[in-house]
């Protein structure tokens, strides 16, 4: 069994990312977490490991993965609260109907937002993570510039 090796600069620099992202994710946080988010943010930790083993059209799409992945969790944790505040009053007029009584229905208001952050989160890195494999894999077929051929015959 071939043993992958690794430099110890790109372990260093993926501690330190996801020593960054975790600091950040902490600092954003409100007393309850959106847990959509949280698990989101677990899967693209995992996705930077699976972007420094990749290479290819594979790897094109982990880094699609990853951008828009992160461009989906940066602006929903900065704005985590106005969204909070947007889809109470809906879960509660559409879900159940009155305001929310008791911790049992304020916990479910959390699950189903948390599954709705989950889901789409999920579904835009990896709409953008198809993206980047389908450019890779047309400039794979195609060529890529620095590999095209002259125009002119070789003498």
């Amino acid at each position: 069994m071939a043993r992958s090796r690794g430099s110890l600069a790109s372990l260093m620099a993926a501690v330190a990312i996801i020593a960054a992202d975790l600091a950040a994710l902490n600092a954003t946080l409100p007393m309850i977490p959106n847990p959509g988010l949280v698990v989101l943010v677990v899967v693209l930790e995992v996705g930077l490991f699976r972007v420094a083993r990749r290479r290819g059209p594979e790897r094109a799409f982990w880094v699609g993965f990853e951008v828009a992945g992160w461009a989906w969790v940066v602006p929903n944790a900065v704005w985590q609260l106005a969204v909070w505040r947007l889809f109470r009053p809906l879960y509660e007029a559409n879900v159940l109907g009155g305001p929310i009584t008791g911790p049992g229905q304020v916990w479910r208001v959390v699950a189903v937002a948390g599954a709705l952050h989950l889901a789409l989160g999920l579904g835009v890195a990896l709409a953008g993570g198809r993206i980047a494999r389908a450019v890779a894999a047309h400039r794979i077929i195609k060529g890529s510039p620095c590999q095209e051929t002259s125009p002119y015959p070789s003498s």
